[in-house]
């Protein structure tokens, strides 16, 4: 360990992180975060709170990892969001994360501890703070003075300051042969000392090495910006106006703001808010237009900036035709008439891979305690993702309450509370034993009803085999009956019986769900158990069941399927056999799958048409296979009989006609209707649903039903909870798993849906190429990248097909070269030097 005079000592770790925390922090104004790793949650404070902030520290990061945000916030947002650059508040040091060798880090060129300090002690201007992470060193350069943002043209400049200073710590790492990742975004999470790196298997102290607040620098001390960034500016405010001359779309959106289509004017926004005062410049050319308001143009121009790209010249020229004809700019999108990319030579700008999400945890603070106390120890006994058992349990939840009662959202809009769940995961994620577990409870009403209900069972079937022989018996009595009167009179007894039999229904033993069917045997168990059934297992071929796997012509038949999930009176005839009506069929869905089942699913006829695939919930959680702990504890016994006895009372609510209904408090409502006007917004053009609108405009339909659902499991030791007006947190905790986990699982779900596999090919190829590089090279030989990648390309044409998507992409570029005296001709691959600086090519495969 790296000894210095200036290291703090052991002792008052709430004090030491007190004090780390108003070094970093200052007086400047703002929240601040706790973010714990494991359970991707986000515990927000004030910074008028510092003490909070480091008792919580000490509370949570003693026994698993914890990071703080360099950059302290606007305002507080909720527990699955970090920010995003347009709500950072202000910029207080530069800081950067330097990773040795001996941390739990795959890359081989990483310098030492000693490397690193010796390093550090040869700058000209040394770091305010270091900090040792157990894996390596985090430093601090404190400014004299912090830098409150007064908009996003601020922001945008200390962005490209911060990138600047770190820049210069790569390159002279790359010339030593050492890795250094650029961790320069205005968004960075470090770690806090005081706490514990519980990465590896023994966790190891984070602690303050060197610690000398008042070594502080004015901000051009460290990064001798200011002269060029004057430069830029005057430059800029020249010929900013210039893009108007040059894309004849853009003036068209200046000139004609005051009838502009709202598409136009937003792709217009998503281009010029880039500029140096572009959000000036987009208020002076929407003023005209007479719906203008500076407040939702703002709210657009956030929009613009944190959640979509620039609109590309491609897109400008298919959706609005006319403008494009005359251009002979060879660009990627106006936006770098002003802003060129910094590549070399005729690199054309990177087009990077869409759709990474960062999938959030399942917020099981939703559930009621008895449900949320199961979740949570499955979970942890199984070492399983919070989102599986989450998922099944609302499947089961829905299983038990579907048909016994139905929420008002409003007068006249009434919402049944069967949901229809998929979890997709990849095998050995210990799914079937998420699911056994949850399910028992089911299992064992079954079984007690079972042995209740046989004996009524076998009575009527007795009794119906009487009745059918007195028929029978009839029947042919009549057919010998000499006297016609006779045999008319023995017909009629017959019938008479036969309606009797028909009043009298044949019971049922009772059935909850079932595992595999086919669509014959799911209508027959509905219309056996009253209309309520459901289909839960966790190795389904659902998709393939609707389909029409089993069915031997005429294509699936969807209305078995879309009338059982919104309760519409549902006829099946059959040839040869009774019809079979059923007046309020409500099936229930609970299933994990395979990811490779999603894939395709938008292409397969009327899935989507028919609003097959709008009406489920999502979910993708994170495999931890590879990562799961050994040693867990079971669940408790406690927490076992708790989680079954609040399910026995919602199997044991009684069926009523018409069903009980749940109405929304004063509060709830409100919850409700804030809700429903969000969602609104995120389906217009270019919002955040607008790409899945089946699926969003069900959203506010979807989550109701778990508000009932939610309410009745709240309440279920009431023995008519729909009694009970739902309180304004039920409604807030549905809406709260909908907004944070629903509508990114369902993002991710639906770009699986239609996932290329040409795509995750080539984005395998891509994390292959820096998993072996870094990006640290110039050139790369076919044959290196084929090594590399023979586990997962098998013919050489598989590999070329990926290696020219990341050509089209502009992450490599073909060279042809000849070697030898014969000019045998050779193929080596050049990498786009923006790799080795931007962290573009940061993904995950999917693959």
């Amino acid at each position: 360990m790296i000894e210095t005079e200036s290291m703090i000592p052991s002792g008052d770790v709430v004090s030491e992180i007190l004090k780390f925390l108003q070094s970093i922090y200052g007086d400047t104004e703002g929240y601040t975060y706790i973010w714990l790793l494991k359970k991707k949650k986000t515990l927000w404070r004030s910074l008028t709170n510092l003490r909070d902030m480091a008792e919580t520290a000490v509370r949570f990061g003693q026994s698993q990892d914890i990071y703080f945000p360099v950059c302290p916030q606007v305002k507080a947002l909720s527990v699955n969001e970090r920010g995003t650059l347009v709500s950072v508040h202000s910029m207080t040091c530069f800081y950067c994360d330097f990773d040795c060798q001996g941390g739990n880090h795959e890359q081989k060129n990483l310098p030492t501890f000693d490397e690193v300090w010796e390093w550090l002690e040869s700058l000209p201007n040394p770091p305010s703070i270091i900090i040792f992470t157990g894996g390596g060193i985090h430093c601090y350069w404190l400014f004299d003075k912090p830098w409150i943002f007064e908009s996003n043209d601020d922001r945008q400049k200390a962005q490209e300051m911060s990138r600047v200073w770190q820049q210069r710590f790569i390159r002279d790492f790359a010339k030593r042969g050492w890795k250094l990742d650029n961790t320069s975004d205005l968004t960075r999470v470090l770690r806090l000392p005081g706490t514990m790196n519980c990465k590896g298997d023994t966790p190891i102290p984070v602690q303050i090495l060197s610690f000398e607040p008042e070594r502080r620098y004015d901000i051009h001390q460290l990064v001798d910006m200011d002269s060029n960034s004057r430069d830029c500016r005057d430059n800029r405010d020249k010929v900013e106006h210039f893009i108007f001359d040059d894309c004849a779309f853009l003036r068209h959106c200046r000139d004609d703001a005051e009838t502009l289509p709202e598409p136009e004017w937003y792709a217009a926004v998503s281009i010029l808010s880039r500029l140096f005062k572009g959000v000036d410049l987009v208020h002076k050319i929407s003023q005209p237009y007479p719906d203008y308001y500076r407040q939702e143009t703002d709210r657009k121009i956030l929009h613009a900036m944190n959640d979509a790209g620039p609109a590309t010249c491609h897109r400008i020229k298919t959706e609005f035709p006319g403008y494009c004809e005359e251009c002979r700019e060879r660009i990627k999108s106006p936006v770098v008439l002003i802003n060129p990319p910094k590549q070399s030579d005729d690199w054309g700008q990177i087009v990077p891979f869409n759709g990474e999400h960062e999938l959030p945890e399942f917020p099981v603070e939703v559930f009621p305690g008895w449900l949320r106390d199961c979740v949570e120890a499955e979970a942890e006994a199984l070492q399983v993702p919070m989102g599986l058992p989450g998922m099944i349990a609302l499947s089961i939840l829905a299983t038990a309450v579907a048909g016994k009662a139905e929420i008002e959202l409003r007068p006249g809009w009434h919402e049944s509370l069967n949901l229809w769940v998929i979890a997709a995961m990849d095998p050995g994620n210990r799914k079937s034993k998420t699911f056994a577990d949850l399910i028992h409870p089911l299992t064992l009403w079954e079984s007690e009803k079972r042995k209740e209900f046989t004996p009524l069972v076998k009575q009527a079937e007795s009794l119906k085999k009487l009745r059918e022989g007195q028929i029978s018996k009839l029947q042919t009595d009549a057919v010998k009956a000499d006297n016609p009167d006779t045999a008319e009179n023995l017909a009629l007894r017959a019938a008479a019986i036969a309606c009797e039999m028909e009043e009298m229904g044949t019971p049922s033993l009772p059935k909850l769900y079932l595992d595999d069917h086919t669509q014959e045997k799911l209508v027959i168990a509905m219309a056996e158990q009253g209309g309520r059934i459901a289909i839960l297992s966790s190795e389904a071929g659902l998709f393939g069941l609707i389909e029409g796997r089993y069915v031997q012509s005429g294509g699936p038949n969807l209305d078995v399927y879309l009338k059982a999930f919104s309760g519409d009176p549902l006829r099946v005839d059959r040839i040869g056999r009774p019809s079979i009506q059923i007046d309020k069929p409500l099936l229930t869905i609970g299933v994990s799958v395979q990811p490779d089942a999603l894939r395709g699913l938008l292409d397969v006829p009327h899935f989507r048409g028919r609003g097959l695939l709008g009406r489920f919930a999502y979910a993708i959680p994170k495999s931890f296979v590879g990562y799961r702990r050994l040693d867990t504890p079971s669940v408790p016994e406690s927490v076992k009989v708790a989680y079954q006895a609040g399910m026995m009372r919602l199997l044991n609510l009684p069926l009523n006609d018409p069903p009980g209904l749940i109405q929304l408090s004063d509060d709830a409502n409100q919850v409700f209707r804030d809700f429903e006007q969000t969602i609104e917004t995120y389906l217009r053009p270019f919002g955040k649903l607008s790409g899945i609108i089946d699926w969003g405009a069900k959203l506010c339909g979807l989550t109701g039903r778990i508000a009932g659902i939610l309410h009745l499991a709240e309440n279920c030791f009431v023995s008519e909870p729909w009694a009970l007006t739902m309180s304004g947190l039920t409604m807030q905790a549905a809406t709260t798993l909908s907004m944070e986990y629903l509508i990114l699982q369902a993002l991710a779900a639906f770009e699986m849906m239609g996932a290329n596999p040409r795509i995750e090919d080539a984005k395998y190829l891509l994390q292959a190429i820096e998993k072996k590089t870094y990006f640290t090279v110039s050139t790369l030989s076919k044959q290196d990248i084929w090594q590399w990648t023979r586990g997962r390309f098998k013919v050489a044409s598989e590999l070329d097909r990926a290696l020219a998507i990341l050509i089209e992409r502009n992450y490599l570029r073909e060279r042809i070269i000849e070697k030898g005296t014969v000019g045998r001709k050779y193929i080596e691959y050049e990498l786009n030097p923006a790799l080795g600086t931007e962290s573009i090519a940061k993904i995950e495969s999917t693959g």
